[in-house]
């Protein structure tokens, strides 16, 4: 920032810091309406058709969607039996975290299983 020693200079550095606002301003709308227009479903499913057809994408998003799915499908599961059998007690929480801490610990120890679960995932969702 510099020294203003006059009503001149005050003026100046009024109008240029409110330059400054409506460019950052603009930046700020064109960046919400480039991620508005990337969040609609058209263009997300553009998106996912591109990365499925670019194999170096897919073998990189595959994995993480692999290890999400996973852990959603075995907290869904180990809820359920939980949920079941323990009720709301503070028991069941303490089992549901010993068991999704030994699922994690297997797949991490084990990527196959991820890459087969994936495989499938893949081949019984997309089957040419």
């Amino acid at each position: 920032m510099r020294v203003i020693n006059s009503v001149a200079d005050l003026k100046d550095a009024i109008s240029e810091l409110e330059f400054n606002k409506a460019v950052h301003r603009r930046m700020l709308k064109d960046s919400f309406n480039d991620t508005l227009e990337t969040l609609k479903p058209g263009n997300i499913l553009k998106n996912i058709s591109q990365a499925i057809v670019n194999p170096s994408l897919l073998s990189n998003i595959l994995p993480a969607a692999v290890g999400l799915g996973t852990g959603f499908i075995s907290n869904k599961i180990i809820g359920t039996i939980a949920s079941g059998a323990l009720g709301k007690s503070r028991f069941r929480r303490i089992f549901m975290s010993v068991a999704l801490y030994g699922i994690t610990k297997v797949l991490t120890k084990n990527p196959r299983i991820n890459r087969l679960f994936g495989r499938g995932i893949v081949n019984s969702v997309f089957k040419r």
